[in-house]
């Protein structure tokens, strides 16, 4: 998978999480939430494979996450 692809799952998983809270459906919204988690720590993995280093790695994630 491409950093593109675990950014795009992200996403999904985080858009999905807070319809789901919304709707009351914590345990979903947990669940969810933990998986956005699990995909941003495989970006970090690919980013540390490829040469980025964690400031970098973790600023892009906080950009990325806070514009969702």
């Amino acid at each position: 998978m491409t950093r593109k692809d675990f950014q795009r799952l992200t996403r999904l998983c985080l858009n999905d999480a807070r319809t789901l809270l919304k709707n009351g459906n914590n345990e979903g919204a947990y669940y969810l939430t933990g998986l956005a988690v699990e995909c941003a720590l495989k970006l970090r993995s690919h980013d540390e494979r490829s040469g980025t280093n964690f400031l970098q790695s973790l600023q892009l994630f906080v950009e990325f996450t806070t514009t969702i």
